[in-house]
């Protein structure tokens, strides 16, 4: 129980506030905006957190949606973004979240130098302490890029998905032909 006390003084907060920008909207709605504050062990789990709470939130509704997590303004893209339905969502997620973590990693030197600790895969920067900016915006840059293709990958795996009959029939032929011919090895193999 002493450990899980010793946590909580390290927990990372974020705030989120969702609004129809009424300079942008069309349909003129004025929509209360809605402010909740988000707890996780990381900063990186409390701004998914804060995401996900905006894709329940945001619905048709509104129509130039203006979302701030932890005090970055998501561009008009990313913010209509939430508008989608949940599955599509839920593959531009990490977009999002990964542009929302480099923005954040400029807030402040510690923010910088954890940033580029997380995202770190190779261990280029283990030994050294400080970072330069054009550091973190190098690898702002590559872990988005890393984000975008991952993305880019799971799209194109789903349209690739949709098998065509004659071709899912051919898969069931092979697999039927594969089969009896392990029958008849294991079979061959017995008798002999």
């Amino acid at each position: 129980m002493t450990a899980y006390i010793l946590n909580l003084k390290y927990m990372q907060k974020v705030s989120i506030v969702i609004e129809n920008d009424l300079s942008k909207s069309k349909t003129q709605t004025y929509i209360a905006p809605i402010t909740e504050v988000f707890e996780a062990d990381t900063l990186k789990k409390a701004v998914g957190n804060a995401m996900l709470f905006a894709g329940r939130t945001i619905t048709p509704q509104y129509d130039a949606p203006k979302v701030t997590i932890a005090d970055v303004v998501l561009t008009d893209a990313h913010a209509k973004k939430f508008k989608l339905n949940f599955w599509d969502f839920q593959v531009e997620f990490g977009n999002i979240r990964e542009g929302i973590m480099a923005q954040l990693a400029f807030t402040s030197d510690e923010a910088g130098v954890q940033y580029i600790r997380d995202t770190d895969r190779n261990g280029v920067f283990k030994n050294q302490k400080t970072f330069s900016n054009e550091q973190i915006a190098a690898q702002a840059k590559e872990q988005l890029r890393l984000t975008r293709d991952l993305t880019r990958w799971v799209k194109e795996d789903a349209k690739d998905s949709v098998v065509p009959e004659n071709v899912s029939q051919r898969r069931a032929q092979l697999a039927e032909s594969a089969k009896a011919k392990r029958i008849a090895a294991k079979t061959q193999a017995l008798i002999s």
